[in-house]
Order: structure tokens, then sequence, then C-alpha cells
């Protein structure tokens, strides 16, 4: 057995995991490699000698003892189906579980031999203990360019939640193979609510209910994975207690088929350019002309005429438990007759539209949606109900419809049966031979329902919330669609401008690693998002408060569902968020409160002391504790902590505490060279404080969401003029001036100017004058830069590196020796004077002009100030300092 705990610290930098596993993980496996050895074997496997015996016949099949087969059919469980898959293809799979949910599901480990996948290249397995962060491993292997799979359960699946949410990118192509029973529903459903607080990852869910369809379906995973190159979740429903089945399970070879069918979809794929939709349509197709094997995104059975629809994510119609008990099959359907059963098969916002495009037949008049997810009996947890309720009065229009959520999670067939036929005839279900059938289902064992919660992405409109904070009516939600406009979560109005989403594109640390300050480049792609931008602009970024933080704080306050929603009113509109998503997204929890916030808290304050102390911290006596505390930014978040006894409701803090206000960026690149994508240059901050006798590390907000970004992640983003413009004339000259990241706004002048000039514009002379610590940790851009300068657009390249000597360098000591450049450029030839970065040095470089003034022109020293002020009011002399 090989074990390797997957325990990285959560939030280390990427490239630091990547070095772990280079040292560690790979290492390992290539020892697995030259050993050949089997790391994965069955619990108990003593106990289970026919499946080992039919397992063996498939490692014997796989070793080319039946290589001339296409096929071969054998006795197996779904389990050891979807393990040749992943073994076939893939260098690697982890295997995440926790022996707790051992015990629950009374399930197996996978068994997977090391054996060559369609690459010729040796596949191993390894067994990996979960641990919070779980999933930084496979990070560095896909940094190796090894092709990963993932085996895992809900419960430890849940630990993945960080890294799926801050390094998406990083799982790019991943098949992640779920296993799940009926007693796993609620586990289950913390799976897809951890997956929902980020509803704007783009994942694809696919599920399976037999052994031969998830052997399919895993096929048919890893397919679009590398397609699409986003993760694939693939959630394989089975009853409990399945284990080794009569049924004959058709398993690949994993040198004819698989390899055949995957560079057919690749090839098919390259031929034209293909949305998802229409990508896993033909991922479907190619695979019934492959293997004679016909799945579908969406299933349904019953009248397409049919008045009542029932809708489900996973397929029950035809499903049996561990006991035999069917759940509906085609003569119940009959029985019922007026009812349309609808399957998703695989979930994506498509597959949505398409229901609605089913039910919008002119027929349908009632919808029930069955999901695993608690949260009223409204269906306020569901996102699958959210998405359809959505479309279906929004996009359709459908107002005389009447829809309806059911949670199901772990009811037996027997009792989903009567649900199903009493909410389609609306009458009590009373059959001999049914309830012969659930009472031998209550003996023999439940089995699983096929229904999960949605993880794709989530309109918020279709979110509940109404009179109190955590209820859930059905006219609140009918006000929300009829008065939408009023009603609807909009960014527009929880940010009160026009807000554009845009992604990242690429992002590198133009520091070196161990030097203390992270100045890194980050470029966005603006394709679709409508963003227009002219040179000087900055953009302003939404940040996000750290989600480790969050989570920590929403735990001690004692919050047991951040899925619920809570309304607020923003610039007029009433704005729906989840818990999560206002402490996450949008309220300031680490900003620095004012006294008005310790005046709430002290009213709240059970702890007589504690409200005391709150409410003289407002007086004048306690003016200097109070501004030591602002000093030592001392956060909402941290009040709240030390003044325990004061709790108001969660919706009290989120009306009292300030959102987010968003932080501006000059803007680093001309629109004309860089079309749809826009750059900034940005340095992290942060610094330590020695607050209530604790050392505690603090972080600029935005900067450090900005950090944590990864390619592929979306943020949200404004547009804010600027007075930093180029002139006009293209032949005046421009002196620039800029301090670390002061260098953003110069750059895109430079790109703007060479962009210009190659187009046949003759440009003026540039000047620019940068200045930083050390040449050899902060030059920004000096390769550019030099190159720039060689090529005499950089007419004057100015460096100061302030502790390069032992005499202190700056920016307005390379000015002073420039006065009579500086006055030619600026005063005879009307040019303009640019200074980006802190506030500190403007009075300085401010005397240096003047002094070239008053030297060169022989201005007395209040004409020079006089000239600058002209220049000030003409636009000629812009400062940008922070």
């Amino acid at each position: 057995m090989t074990e390797i705990i997957d325990s990285s610290a959560v939030g280390q930098d990427v490239g630091q995991d990547v070095a772990f596993v280079k040292e560690g993980v790979v290492r390992e496996i290539e020892l697995l490699r030259e050993m050949g050895e089997t790391v994965l074997q069955r619990k108990n496997i003593s106990g289970d000698a026919e499946a080992f015996a039919h397992t063996g016949g498939i490692v014997d099949f796989l070793k080319g003892g039946n290589a001339s087969a296409a096929e071969l059919k054998v006795k197996c469980d779904a389990n050891t189906a979807i393990s040749h898959v992943c073994q076939t293809l893939s260098d690697v799979v982890l295997v995440y579980d926790t022996e707790e949910l051992y015990d629950e599901l009374s399930l197996y480990r996978p068994i997977i031999a090391n054996t060559k996948n369609i690459w010729e290249r040796v596949s191993v397995a390894v067994h990996m203990q979960t641990r919070e962060g779980a999933g930084t491993i496979g990070l560095g292997i896909k940094s190796e360019d090894a092709q990963l799979s993932i085996i895992a359960y809900p419960e430890s699946m849940n630990y993945f939640r960080y890294v799926l949410a801050t390094h998406k990118n990083g799982f790019a192509g991943v098949v992640f193979n779920i296993f799940t029973t009926n007693e796993a529903g609620q586990t289950l459903n913390k799976f897809s609510q951890e997956l929902a607080r980020y509803s704007d990852a783009e994942y694809v869910v696919l599920t399976s209910e037999t052994p031969q369809k998830a052997h399919d379906i895993s096929i048919i995973s890893f397919a679009l994975a590398s397609v699409l190159r986003i993760p694939v979740f693939h959630m394989h429903l089975s009853a409990a207690g399945e284990g080794s089945t009569n049924e004959e399970n058709v398993m690949l070879s994993s040198s004819s088929l698989v390899k055949q069918f995957t560079e057919l979809f690749s090839a098919k794929t390259k031929e034209q350019d293909l949305d998802k939709v229409k990508l896993m349509d033909l991922a479907y197709t190619l695979f019934d002309l492959t293997y004679h094997r016909l799945h579908k995104s969406i299933e349904t059975h019953g009248s397409l005429s049919s008045s009542t629809v029932i809708i489900s994510l996973g397929q029950f119609f035809g499903a049996k438990n561990a006991s035999g008990i069917s759940c509906l099959n085609d003569k119940d359907i009959a029985e019922i007759k007026d009812l349309l059963l609808i399957s998703i098969n695989d979930y994506t916002t498509s597959s949505v539209q398409r229901v609605a495009e089913i039910v919008d037949s002119g027929h349908v008049k009632r919808v029930l949606v069955v999901g695993s997810s608690e949260g009223g009996s409204f269906g306020a947890g569901n996102h699958l109900y959210r998405d359809l309720i959505t479309t279906l009065y929004l996009t359709y229009n459908l107002a005389d419809i009447d829809i309806e959520y059911k949670n199901v999670s772990g009811l037996e067939y027997g009792a989903l049966k009567r649900v199903i036929y009493e909410y389609a005839t609306q009458s009590t279900f009373e059959n001999e031979d049914f309830a012969k059938n659930q009472e031998s289902a209550e003996h023999e064992g439940s089995a699983l329902v096929s229904v999960v919660a949605s993880t794709c992405s989530v309109t918020d409109i279709g979110s509940i919330k109404n009179k109190s904070p955590f209820s859930s009516e059905k006219e609140e939600l009918f006000k929300k669609i009829v008065f939408k406009d009023n009603y609807a979560y909009n960014s527009d109005a929880l940010t009160g401008e026009r807000v554009h989403f845009i992604r990242v594109k690429k992002k590198v640390r133009l520091t070196p690693e161990s030097y203390d300050r992270n100045v890194f480049h980050i470029e966005f792609d603006t394709t679709g998002s409508g963003l227009e931008y002219e040179i000087g602009d900055a953009l302003g970024v939404y940040g996000y408060n750290d989600v480790d933080e969050v989570e920590k704080f929403l735990e001690w306050y004692g919050v047991e569902d951040s899925q619920q929603v809570i309304a607020k009113e923003v610039n007029g509109k009433l704005v729906y968020r989840t818990i999560f998503q206002w402490f996450y997204q949008s309220v300031d929890l680490f900003g620095r409160p004012g006294k008005k916030f310790y005046n709430f808290l002290a009213e709240y304050a059970t702890d007589s002391s504690e409200a005391e102390k709150l409410a003289w911290l407002t007086t004048s006596e306690g003016t200097n504790e109070f501004k030591k505390r602002v000093e030592d930014t001392t956060t909402y978040a941290d009040l709240l902590f030390e003044f325990a006894s004061a709790k108001p409701e969660l919706s009290q803090l989120i009306d009292e505490i300030p959102l987010i206000k968003q932080r501006h960026y000059s803007i680093s690149s001309s629109a004309k060279m860089h079309p749809n994508s826009v750059h900034l240059l940005v340095v992290s901050v942060h610094w330590d404080v020695l607050a209530q006798q604790q050392k505690k590390e603090r972080h600029g907000l935005c900067t450090r969401y900005l950090d944590q970004l990864r390619v592929g992640d979306e943020i949200m983003v404004s547009i804010k003029p600027s007075a930093m413009k180029l002139p006009e004339d293209d032949k005046r000259p421009i002196v620039m001036a800029g301090l670390g990241t002061g260098m953003a706004p110069f750059k895109a002048f430079i790109e703007e100017r060479s962009y210009r000039k190659s187009m046949g514009i003759e440009v003026g002379p540039i000047a620019l004058y940068f200045g930083s610590r050390y040449r050899n940790m902060e030059y920004l851009y000096g390769e550019e830069l030099e190159a720039y300068h060689s090529d005499q657009l950089l007419t004057v390249l100015r460096l100061a590196f302030s502790r390069d000597q032992k005499e202190k360098i700056y920016i307005q000591h390379r000015l002073q020796n420039d006065s009579e450049m500086l006055a030619e450029w600026l005063v005879r030839k009307k040019g303009s004077f640019y200074l980006c970065g802190p506030t500190w040095p403007a009075g300085d470089v401010k005397d240096a002009i003047v002094s070239s003034f008053v030297t060169q022109e022989g201005m007395t020293e209040k004409m020079a100030n006089r000239t600058i002020d002209e220049m000030k009011n003409e636009e000629r002399y812009v400062l940008e300092v922070y």
C-alpha cells in the first residue's frame, strides 16, 4: 500500500506546491512504476475471492492476455469499471477517501494494477490521505504534463473546496470520478453546496447509475475534459451494497477502442468551432458510433403531451436497488398516464435551456423538481430548481406553470414512487404490489435516489428571500419574477455603476521569489465583456475577502447554513445573495470600523463590561486608544472576535458593515497594441501589527485577491477615466517619472506611441525616469524598456535604484541632471510631464523642474511655479500619487 498525505498548507503559492511535488511525489511515482507493483488493493480482499478472481482476469486482459479482443465481458461493479477507465486514460490516479466514509458506505476501494495506458506509459495509482487543502499534489502532477484523474467520495471532495476555487485552471482536463450511495445523500449535498459557493466556475457534471453506464460515462468524461480544458465531475450514483452485480459489464481494452474513440473525438472537434453543448452532443454521437451504446444528455420517459412533468438530475427511471426493487418503469408510467419524466444526465446551464424547451410545449401545467438539497419545502437549497425556475419564468415567460420542489434525499425507492405517484395523480397511492415492494425494501435496505443538486452556475434571481432572513415563501419569489427590475440581483445595482466580467489570461511575478516584495504583471481577456478603455484609464477591481478567513468567521459566528439567502437594499434595489456571498464577495468584513460601528455593537453586547468598553472607546476619554486601534488596522471581524458577547443578527451586520469598495489600478497596456486585453502591474501589500498584545499579519484586500487569481478566473471590474492622457499632438515631447508600480501607465504610454509609430505616424521624443530599490530585484519591464531605448522610441531612459550604492539616488536627482532637456521639452516645445507613484517625492520632483526653468529659462522661482500652474491647467503637468 502506498499512502501519501496531501496536506500542503492551504493558500501556499502554486510554485511551492509544485516544488513539493517534484521533490516528493514524482519520485515516489517513478519508483512505483519501476517496481510495477499494485498500489491499491481492496479493503478486506481475502473475504471477496470471487471479485478478486474476476478482477485478476481483467488485469490479465489489460496486460495483453486478450489483446486481440476489442471488448471483454466480465462480472464487475462500477468501482472496477471506472478504475479501469482511469487507468487506461491516466498517467496518475489519485484516490481520496476517509475511513469514516468507508465504514458508512461499505464500499471497496477500486483495484488498479500498474499497466500501460493508451500512450504506452505505465499508469500508476496512489492512495491519498484526505486533508484540508486536498488537491495541491494534483496541481504539481499536472504541472509535470502528466494526465491526472481523481477518484473520490462526496465527503472527501469537501476538502477540495479551496483548491478548486483558487486553482481551477490547474485542474483543466482532470476528471473527478465520485462514488456515492443513498446513505451518502447528505454528504453528496454538502459537496454540491461547496462547489456552488464558487458558482462562476465552469464545471460539467455527468451522472451514471449502473456499472455499464459508469464505464461509458467515465470515458466520455475524459474526452470532454481533454477538449474543454475544464474539470469534469462524473458522479456515479449506485445502489447500497451494489458490489459485484449479475450484469455482464463490457470492459474496454487499453489499446483499441478507447484510443480510437478519444482520437476520433479530438480530431472532429478540431474540424469545426463548437460550443460546449454541441461538443457534448458530438461526444455522445461518436461514442454510439464507436461502441453501439447510446447515451443522451437528457432522457424522457412518458408522453411529451403530458400536463405533469417531473425533473431530476440523474436517472431513476428503471433503476433498481440491491434487492431488485425498481423505482419506476414503463408499466408505472402507463398507469399514471399523464406524466413525463425528464432525467438530466449531464448538467450545464444549457441543459436547463433544453429542459425548458421541452416544458414549453403548451401542454405542461405542473412541474416537480426532485433533488437532494435541504432548504425548505420550496427548495431554496436546490440549484437545479433555481436555474429551472429562472429560465422558465423569465426567459420563456411561463408564469402559468406551477413549479414545485421536493427534497427526496435518502428516500427508499418505494417511498420515492409514492411521492411521484401522488404528485402526478394528486391522489393517495394505494397499490398492493407497491406496498409489498416497499415492505421488502425496508427490510433489505434502501437504494439511491439518483438526484444531486446542480453544481453549475446559479442565477441569483432564483434564490429565495422574504419577510424573515431565512424563510422561503412562494409569494416573494413571484414578486421577484414579476418585478425583476426592482428585486433581481444585479451587479450594476450592487456597485452603482456599469461593470464588466473579464478573465485572467496570464500572470507573471516580476520580482524574484527570494525578494520580500511580490510585484506581478497580470493580463485579462476582455473578449465579449463590453469593456473598452483609453490610454491613462484606471481599472476598478472589485476584490473579495479571503475565503479561509470568511469561513473561519462564519463558523465562529455559529452559521450552520451559509447558503441561505439574505436581501439588502443597495442603490434603491433589493439585492439577493447567500450569507457566504455577502461576507465573501460584498461586505468589507476586514475593513476598519468607525465609531458608529462601536456604538452599534455596544447595543448588542450582553456582557456589561464589553458594552461599557465599546461605548467608552467612542468618547473623548477613549480617543487615544481608539486612534491606536485605527493605526493597528483593527477590523470589523477583530472587533466581533474581541467583544464576543455582541452578536447581532447576520442581516443586521450586513446592513451595518459597508460594502467592499473597488480599488483602482492604472492600466499598463495599450488597447491598440493589445486588443481584447487589459494589463495591470500590482504589488502585493502586507504588513505586521501588534494588536491586543498579539502580532497579526495584515493584507491589502484587493492585492491579495489579485495575487490569488489563477489563469481562467473571472473578476468584476469597471473603468475609471483619468487625467493622465497623452498629448493630442503625437509630436509633442513627454517626460514620465514612475516609482515602482507607478511604472504602469507609462508602459501603456510607450506601447501606444510604439503602435502609432508602426502605423506611420510621427511621434515625439519620450523620456522615462524610473525608480525602485534594487536593479536586480525591481527593474520592472527592464528588458522591454531597454529594447524600446535601443530602437530610439524611448529617447531618454534614466534609472534610479536607491539602494544599489552607498548614497541613495532618487528620480529627482536624475531630473536635476537633465535641467536643460527638461526646459527645452516642457517650456519651448510645450511638452507634458507625468508623475506616478507614492506621494513623498512629489515636492522634490517639482523643485527639480522649477530649478531647471530658473537656470535654463532665466525665470524667477515665482515665475517657474506659475508656469507649472499653467501646465496643470493645460493638463500638461499631471500627478497620480497615492
